[in-house]
């Protein structure tokens, strides 16, 4: 898989394409690019070992970040996103959002969690009380519990 500063050059082609090919407005590419390569360096600096673009129907572009057999999508739409995380290829999250700082964020806490040694080792716990007196959830048992812990305590 490319690493992550491989992948602008692959933006700029599928934005030739969709501008050339699919007669898609070279404004709105432009915004969908820019946005893109925003997404793309963040999913680097967030700890993904490689990423990878890909051009939907309607010339909108996605980014997928990828760490060990766990992803983050990312669908630039032209009012928002849609954000998506897997592992082992099954859903375990969806969200949208409407700015690409809670984008940010989201990328940023899925790449902290997922590069933590404690998790890499499937041994972290979620001590009762953190989520309002939930029973301990152990990461790597269950995607759900990974998911959880995101939205309870890191993503705005």
């Amino acid at each position: 898989m490319p690493r992550p500063s491989d992948i602008t050059n692959k933006i700029d082609r599928l934005a030739n394409i969709a501008i050339t090919d699919y007669e898609i407005d070279i404004d709105f590419m432009s915004d969908i690019v820019k946005r893109a390569k925003l997404i793309n360096e963040r999913a680097e600096d967030a700890g993904f070992s490689s990423t990878d673009a890909f051009m939907g129907e309607d010339g909108t572009l996605a980014i997928t970040c990828y760490f060990l057999n766990k992803s983050v999508g990312v669908s630039i739409l032209p009012n928002g996103y849609e954000v998506y995380s897997e592992k082992n290829q099954e859903l375990i999250d969806f969200e949208v959002y409407q700015t690409e700082h809670q984008v940010f964020a989201y990328l940023d806490s899925w790449g902290r969690l997922w590069n933590s040694s404690e998790f890499y080792q499937g041994t972290h716990t979620i001590q009762t009380g953190i989520l309002a007196g939930s029973p301990p959830l152990h990461f790597g048992e269950v995607g759900q519990a990974e998911s959880l812990l995101l939205k309870q305590v890191a993503l705005p």
